[in-house]
């Protein structure tokens, strides 16, 4: 099947709240995603926001110490 179709499966199959990818890979090689540009950059902006606020509360907790 065409990694289009594929996609079109995942947007089809996805809730409302998840972000549709495609994972896939072949015999004795490393899984790959697939999915679209604007679900990645969500993904990577939600990533980055919550690992700085991770650091920040970290680097509170040091400074209350």
């Amino acid at each position: 099947m065409k990694i289009d179709k594929r996609i079109a499966q995942a947007k089809h199959d996805a809730r409302p709240d998840e972000l549709p990818a495609v994972f896939s890979r072949r015999n004795h090689s490393e899984w790959l995603v697939t999915m679209e540009l604007d679900a990645w950059i969500e993904l990577y902006k939600e990533f980055g926001v919550n690992r700085w606020i991770e650091e920040r509360g970290e680097t509170h907790e040091k400074q209350q110490a």
